[in-house]
């Protein structure tokens, strides 16, 4: 349950690649809503993004295969997505999204009809207006005006206030309706989960804060250096922060993936794009890959739908997967857990800890 960085929003895109010519390529491998490919996927591919995201990509939630929750690997006999892209804590609540009844509505009927093992709930960000942070960010950046950080922290500081109630609300709904539908509160596990950075500090970045084109045009990453150590080292960490003292609060168990793209962020250093050696065979791994989507909609880099950008990746939704894995093998009494990637592997190798 919960808004886009659960719903699956960017799943189409293992990795990220640029090809100045886009007509029929598979743009280096990274497009999963290619088909009838040639050998090499490089100017006979069609593409139908439902291949990724089925009927959702109609209404636009954009649910898609390889979400977090289809991602996990649970003894269970069936996984549902009820999030939707663009949700915040009213959607989960009480107020209709894209034609879709609110989540919580959702929830019941899914209560009734199967017995509910695990709900994870990611909410909180459009609360905050983390969209709108970034879209200043960038703005800043392509203006040469100043940093996003000073026009956007009391808004910021505001926005988790607000979000922080709001969520807490979020959370009782859920609550309410499955105390409704007959269940007591240890029939079911209950996470809230915090966000990913899709951004590295700016020492990080790969591309030179001054060199506009690269940073822009290549890397899909248009931010100053100092505004993407606000959002890495503060934003992330402060909404993190947030959501571990709600989940406290209302005795939830809460899933902390602040770190867990640490080296795979958009431009990250330790991370690289597809080559013109990768290609929808033979896709560029997970272990090297950016698990972010980048900025999309530059010239250069304008692939799918500008709303995919900087959410998790089909890479970073199968690391989120794998994180969702080792919380549900967890059978301890502690309920705040982190977890992080390991350097140099894949998105099917993380670490699970405990924290108090």
């Amino acid at each position: 349950m919960g808004d886009s960085f659960i719903s699956g929003v960017a799943g189409r895109w293992q990795g990220n690649g640029v090809r100045e010519t886009l007509s029929g390529s598979d743009i280096l491998g990274t497009d999963r809503a290619v088909y009838r490919c040639g050998q090499l996927g490089t100017n006979t591919c069609k593409r139908e993004p439902k291949i990724v995201y089925g009927r959702s990509f109609d209404n636009k939630c954009l649910r898609s295969y390889s979400a977090q929750i289809l991602a996990a690997d649970l003894p269970v006999t069936r996984r549902i997505n009820l999030a939707c892209s663009g949700a915040d804590t009213s959607n989960i609540i009480a107020t209709p999204l894209k034609g879709e009844p609110p989540q919580s509505r959702q929830l019941a009927q899914v209560a009734r009809n199967y017995r509910v093992k695990l709900i994870v709930l990611n909410v909180g960000g459009n609360d905050i207006g983390f969209r709108d942070i970034i879209t200043t960010c960038v703005k800043a950046y392509l203006r040469g005006t100043a940093r996003c950080k000073g026009e956007k922290a009391t808004a910021f500081t505001n926005g988790l206030v607000r979000a922080e109630a709001n969520v807490t609300l979020a959370i009782d709904k859920v609550r309410e309706v499955m105390n409704a539908a007959g269940y007591n509160r240890d029939d079911y596990r209950f996470v809230l989960q915090s966000y990913p950075s899709p951004v590295p500090a700016g020492a990080q970045i790969r591309y030179p804060e001054a060199n506009t084109y690269d940073r822009y045009q290549v890397g899909g990453c248009p931010v100053y250096n100092s505004d993407a150590d606000w959002v890495r080292n503060v934003v992330v960490p402060k909404i993190g922060d947030s959501m571990e003292y709600v989940a406290d609060q209302r005795e939830v168990e809460f899933l902390d993936v602040r770190d867990l793209f640490s080296g795979h962020e958009v431009c990250a250093r330790s991370a690289a794009q597809a080559t013109n050696y990768d290609n929808h065979l033979k896709p560029q791994l997970g272990n090297e890959a950016e698990w972010a989507r980048f900025l999309d909609g530059t010239p250069f880099v304008g692939q799918g739908n500008v709303d995919e950008s900087v959410h998790p990746n089909y890479y970073g939704q199968q690391a989120l997967g794998s994180c969702l894995t080792a919380l549900y093998q967890y059978t301890g009494d502690k309920r705040n857990h982190l977890c992080r990637n390991v350097p140099g592997k894949g998105a099917e190798h993380v670490v699970l800890d405990q924290i108090d």
